[in-house]
């Protein structure tokens, strides 16, 4: 089987720009590029993936000069004038939505070059802030942090990614108000995943609801614990055995009215205890049961793969310099980040 290069990525992406129910969906108004201009429909988006790091008139020169060295009768430049105003007659879900395609295209008749463990994807979630550009529609939507003397307010807003570690692909990104708490973007991320994934997640992230969701689609989960979890995994922790198979339950102070199971439901999971060799203790949580399949020792390396979202982070915000915006219109950011990885 032929390995799926970056131009067959390439030519799916534009494709999927170029089809005429694309420019209907995703252009802001039915007006928007139905004349014939320099910065049409296509050019925009292919501009706009190419992640703009420059002075933006550089970067459409070096566009244009790139382009028609291929196309003939294409035109020589744009100005940013242009540029900014078409920039906003695109819907940014279009990014979002190549994103999923190529995404799910990867995983499709390419079962030599799919990196598995054990049969497995291996997925993390895991989330982060960015200082958004400040003015009142950011302020507006999502939200302004004050520090201790009032002063110098910034516009944060909370990111989650959902990546397949071994594949080094995005699956899912959400950037929304910074109230919105890391459990609640991932319980919706967890949707995107597929029956026998396996999603690795930190401290941060452990809770009765995302376990029994995570299970009830047919997914494996591995979680870091806090040592006061619950009274189980505190009773395990204290009684220094290195793996066990303990059921939980849930809090029984939660409102039991809006959730899928009730208060005397439980999970069984098996504990496994790792100690680090600066002699601190991990407590660890699974869904994986076999312990022939899966041995007490597979899971202190089968943790350490969930770094591979922290050195993606390092990427997303260093070297594609994520925080600094070229345009600064609400119309720009989604609920739904633009993570594209081509």
């Amino acid at each position: 089987m032929a390995k799926k290069t970056i131009l067959h990525f390439i030519n799916l992406s534009r494709q999927f720009i170029e089809s005429t129910a694309t420019k209907q969906k995703y252009r802001v108004s039915e007006k928007d590029f139905t004349r014939k201009r320099k910065l049409t429909f296509d050019a925009m988006a292919l501009c706009m993936i190419k992640l703009l790091r420059q002075n933006v008139q550089v970067e459409l020169n070096s566009y244009f000069s790139s382009i028609n060295k291929f196309e003939k009768n294409k035109p020589l430049g744009a100005t940013i004038s242009a540029f900014v105003q078409n920039r906003r007659k695109i819907k940014s879900e279009m990014f979002y939505d190549l994103n999923k395609i190529i995404a799910n295209d990867f995983y499709q008749d390419n079962d030599d070059y799919v990196k598995l463990y054990k049969g497995h994807r291996l997925l993390s979630i895991d989330g982060s802030t960015i200082n958004l550009p400040v003015n009142k529609k950011t302020q507006q939507v999502y939200g302004v942090f004050n520090n201790q003397t009032r002063t110098n307010d910034v516009v944060i807003g909370r990111v989650s990614i959902m990546y397949d570690l071994l594949n080094e692909i995005v699956l899912d990104g959400k950037l929304c108000n910074f109230s919105t708490g890391e459990v609640t973007l991932s319980l919706e991320q967890i949707n995107n995943a597929r029956a026998n994934d396996i999603i690795i997640m930190d401290r941060a992230y452990p809770c009765f609801q995302s376990m029994h969701k995570i299970l009830k689609n047919e997914i494996h989960f591995l979680f870091r614990c806090k040592q006061h979890f619950s009274k189980q995994v505190t009773t395990f922790y204290e009684s220094k055995m290195k793996e066990a198979i303990i059921e939980i339950k849930p809090n029984h102070n939660d409102s039991f009215k809006v959730l899928p199971y009730t208060k005397d439901t439980t999970i069984k999971v098996r504990m496994i205890r790792i100690e680090l060799s600066s002699g601190e203790i991990e407590i660890l949580t699974t869904s994986l049961l076999d312990k022939d399949k899966y041995t007490c020792h597979d899971f202190k390396k089968l943790y350490y793969k969930r770094w591979g979202i922290e050195t993606y982070y390092n990427r997303f915000k260093i070297l594609l310099e994520l925080k600094i915006f070229q345009g600064q219109a609400i119309n720009l950011f989604n609920k739904n980040l633009t993570v594209l990885y081509i």
